[in-house]
């Protein structure tokens, strides 16, 4: 059942990622046609802000998982019961310490923007404020409950849900854009898909999984304890959202919301990349964290699950980064239009560093589980203090793009070469064998480049049929190439064995 519902989960979040990404292509476009680029750079702004208020959950969820996973596999009942309590009573003070902050978080608003943005701005920004604020106060105890239905692997029923909040976000965001055309309205349907996802977690733990939740077996140690795991988790969440948002807060205050938007194009892109990369890693945490707990040393499998999962990841993100090379351009002048070319270049900046990390990323799920990730909130901590000391000149002088070089080489030295570095010393996983195949890869995705980059070189795309044409030649291309010069001979004889089953 285990196996099913891994194998089941990485296929859904795979269709999951993918469906995400062509719905929000789509809906992106739609979205600037009602809006304007001052609204939508507004938005962004709010969503930076507010995405720094989720850190309040002090990265407790993975820290849940972890810990009631390693109840499950010791059959501690009581040990179960005390994590749930332990974590939606932190949860549950998180949420009232949020709601508190909201108040001098509106003065701290209008003092620092109040510059650029106008009277109707500033109040349609404390409005959103505070629904993102209610938004992620009711998130909180969501994240307790979605940890039990990870811990337990049932992975099908939270892709599902994903799923169906992929499909429903955009289409109830448009059909209420229609009714009210301001950014606010994007909030507020945040607002309605966080209560959908608080009662739906709370009534699959309790009718499928029979799990109650309570207070009253609230552990004073264990709550130290998960609170001492957090920590570093909270300080690479920090740093992850300086990469993501300190950008556009800085663009903001010293350019203008104009800017906010085309930077943000390239941030979506990007974390559309890193959501493809990001798609099996949930579904890791359960199993690592039980074969840490159950046997004491099992570097032997951990190894080969990161040697697999690395060349998985290689391929995926291989053909995605390849493709986007030859063919981003062509699809941003389709996508948003020719005043937007720039994203091309600013997405660039950030994909490439960006794919030596996401092919390594399993690493992550192996330093976590084994309680040694404050090595990479180190690591990160460097990495941040010297972005966030040289963002404000460069920006000054280079703008956008000189925001986009600067995180692209933070994010190559930190998330590439450090990780690595870790990864080797701290987890003692075989960076060698990672990076032997990650160069063989680099025979297959050379020619697939090499073809395609010819073929629209004789072959101009003028419009979507073209592009749509040239992509799937490329995907069959980059297939084939990935087959006869990647995959081992064992490796074409299982897959299809597979094909023909």
């Amino acid at each position: 059942m285990k196996v099913n519902q891994i194998k089941a989960g990485a296929v859904l979040s795979y269709i999951n990622t993918f469906m995400g990404v062509f719905i929000g292509l789509l809906y992106v476009p739609l979205v600037l046609k009602i809006l304007t680029i001052e609204e939508y750079g507004l938005y962004q702004i709010i969503g930076a802000i507010t995405a720094y208020l989720g850190l309040m959950d002090l990265r407790l969820s993975t820290t849940t998982v972890r810990y009631y996973s390693q109840a499950l596999t010791q059959q501690n009942k009581k040990r179960e019961h005390e994590v749930t309590s332990t974590s939606l009573v932190i949860y549950l003070c998180m949420a009232g310490i949020l709601i508190l902050a909201g108040f001098p978080l509106m003065k701290l608003f209008v003092s620092i923007y109040s510059p650029i943005l106008t009277t109707l701005q500033q109040r349609e920004g404390i409005i959103m404020l505070w629904l993102g604020i209610i938004s992620f106060a009711l998130a909180f105890p969501t994240n307790v409950f979605s940890a039990v239905i990870n811990s337990h692997e049932r992975f099908v029923f939270l892709r599902m849900v994903s799923i169906i909040s992929s499909v429903v976000r955009p289409f109830l965001s448009y059909a209420l854009l229609m009714v009210k055309p301001y950014a606010v309205t994007l909030t507020f349907v945040q607002l309605i898909l966080a209560i959908a996802m608080l009662l739906g977690y709370y009534l699959y733990n309790k009718k499928f999984l029979h799990v109650s939740f309570s207070v009253k077996y609230f552990d004073k140690e264990l709550s130290l304890a998960m609170l001492k795991f957090s920590f570093f988790l909270i300080v690479v969440a920090v740093i992850d959202l300086v990469y993501w948002q300190a950008g556009k807060l800085f663009l903001g205050a010293m350019i203008g919301t104009a800017s906010v938007a085309i930077f943000s194009f390239a941030l979506q892109i990007t974390q559309y990349y890193v959501t493809i990369s990001s798609s099996l890693n949930s579904l890791m945490i359960p199993k690592v964290s039980k074969l840490v707990t159950a046997v004491e040393d099992n570097s032997g499998e951990i190894n080969r699950l990161f040697i697999s999962y690395s060349k998985v990841q290689g391929v995926v993100l291989g053909l995605v980064l390849s493709g986007f090379i030859v063919y981003g351009k062509a699809f941003i002048m389709l996508w948003i239009g020719d005043q937007f070319s720039l994203v091309y270049y600013l997405t660039l900046c950030l994909m490439i560093p960006f794919s030596w990390d996401l092919t390594q990323n399993f690493g992550i799920t192996v330093i976590t589980a084994m309680n040694k990730h404050k090595y990479r909130a180190w690591l990160y901590s460097g990495v941040v203090t010297i972005y966030i000391v040289l963002c404000y000149p460069v920006i000054k002088v280079y703008g956008a793009v000189g925001c986009a070089v600067l995180s692209g080489v933070c994010i190559f030295l930190g998330n590439g070469l450090g990780l690595s570095i870790i990864y080797s010393r701290v987890a003692h996983l075989k960076m060698r064998y990672y990076f032997y195949w990650m160069i063989r890869l680099a025979v297959p995705l050379s020619l697939s480049l090499a073809v395609g980059t010819s073929i629209q070189n004789f072959y101009p795309i003028i419009g979507w049929m073209e592009l749509l044409l040239q992509i799937i030649i490329y995907f069959v291309f980059y297939c084939i190439c990935i087959y006869w010069m990647y995959l081992t001979k064992k490796t074409r004889k299982t897959l299809l064995q597979k094909i023909r089953a």
